[in-house]
């Protein structure tokens, strides 16, 4: 994959497109989201985790999302793979093949612990020892 991607509030996205050096913003009419966490699944699809999905945003009230969603690039289309257990942001994220570990963040300003994996394959999700 030769491109970044940016999921901005208010569905101001984009991506930019490392062979033609540019910036290219999108938008995607089914769903609203942004600051999700994102890894590389393969060429055609990326995996989003976490974020805001919201018409509007009120940062200092809105509770981030725990959704896991695929985000498909040639159709710019959403398919929800699941949730994580807990909803955070300002999370670790790190993948190992089909395996993505969700590590810490915060929820409404307090300090999460909890730790998680989830494969993108089967779609089974795993509770990871919590940070010391």
């Amino acid at each position: 994959m030769n491109k970044l991607f940016y999921f901005a509030k208010l569905n101001q996205h984009a991506f930019y497109d490392f062979e033609k050096l540019k910036w290219t913003s999108f938008k995607v009419y089914d769903r609203k989201i942004s600051e999700g966490k994102i890894v590389v699944l393969d060429k055609n699809n990326i995996l989003i985790v976490g974020g805001y999905e919201a018409d509007h945003f009120d940062w200092s009230l809105d509770i981030p999302s725990a959704q896991i969603l695929s985000f498909c690039i040639p159709t710019r289309t959403f398919t929800r793979l699941g949730q994580m257990m807990n909803n955070r942001i300002y999370f670790g994220i790190a993948q190992d093949g089909q395996n993505v570990y969700v590590i810490g963040g915060s929820l409404k300003g307090q300090d999460l612990r909890h730790c998680e994996s989830f494969n993108v394959s089967t779609r089974a999700q795993n509770a990871l020892p919590g940070l010391q």
